[in-house]
């Protein structure tokens, strides 16, 4: 990388990133595995995520090292906990599990590191035993992946 243009550009680009959200809560059923439906862009450098026929998914368009990051906040409620898995081609890679927060919303952040290959995706999924559906608010939760060099 020899200027400023080669940072911005090309393959070795710090800029390849999106941010996904969703425009509304996604209602999540009571001990159901829920995949995350991205509903809007924030931003999207390198057409990572496409709205229509697979809006669940970050897809690697440059492969390298990435940073896939997540948000997720559920409506107050303060039975049971709430989990994540985030998934590569449809395999688990990452899992956490939050206990629900007494008078509080249950809010779940993480960050990982991953390398990725063209056309390998992601996607954020959700569990929650409350007892009834639950929603996990649109204003708070995202889904995020950066290339890094």
């Amino acid at each position: 990388v020899s200027d400023h243009a080669a940072l911005i550009t090309g393959i070795h680009s710090f800029n390849k990133s999106v941010k996904v959200q969703r425009t509304a809560n996604q209602t999540i059923p009571n001990t159901t595995w829920t995949t995350i439906v991205w509903q809007v862009e924030r931003w999207d450098t390198d057409n990572i995520w496409e709205g229509v026929t697979n809006p669940e998914r970050l897809t690697c368009r440059t492969a390298g090292k990435a940073m896939i990051i997540l948000l997720a906040t559920w409506v107050l409620d303060a039975t049971g906990y709430r989990t994540y898995v985030v998934q590569k081609n449809g395999a688990n890679i990452w899992v956490g599990t939050y206990n629900a927060v007494d008078g509080k919303e249950t809010v779940m952040v993480g960050n990982f590191p991953d390398d990725m290959a063209v056309d390998d995706y992601y996607t954020f999924l959700v569990y929650q035993n409350s007892g009834g559906d639950l929603d996990m608010r649109y204003e708070e939760s995202c889904f995020i992946m950066i290339r890094v060099p």
